[in-house]
């Protein structure tokens, strides 16, 4: 299925020995594009949809290339990436109907 979305969009391909990239080459030059989220969303989604998937993630691999960051990569966004820790009680929730009920306190009968 990769295949025929990369000669439909004019370029030849390359998978990698694992599988977890293909490398697309056109006259303009070449684009390694990972596979690691589309295979995880495949996972998530019908047979049905995987055209669809592959041809939204390669398309975008394309339209998107040098500007991208790839997120699934550690050592591109590791200079991104901060570490915040707050305590429970400081952090909002979003939606209050989704909040617990609040937790009533056993009465001491002394």
């Amino acid at each position: 299925m990769l295949a025929l979305v990369a000669e439909s969009l004019g370029y030849s391909f390359e998978f990698a020995r694992d599988g977890s990239a293909v490398t697309l080459s056109a006259d303009s030059g070449s684009l390694a594009v990972k596979l690691t989220g589309l295979r995880r969303e495949a996972g998530r989604r019908a047979r049905e949809d995987w055209p669809m998937l592959v041809s939204e993630h390669l398309a975008h691999a394309v339209a998107t290339a040098g500007e991208r960051v790839d997120v699934c990569d550690l050592d591109q966004v590791r200079s991104l990436l901060r570490t915040r820790v707050e305590a429970v009680d400081e952090i909002p929730d979003p939606d209050p109907r989704r909040r617990p009920p609040p937790q009533r306190r056993p009465r001491r009968h002394c």
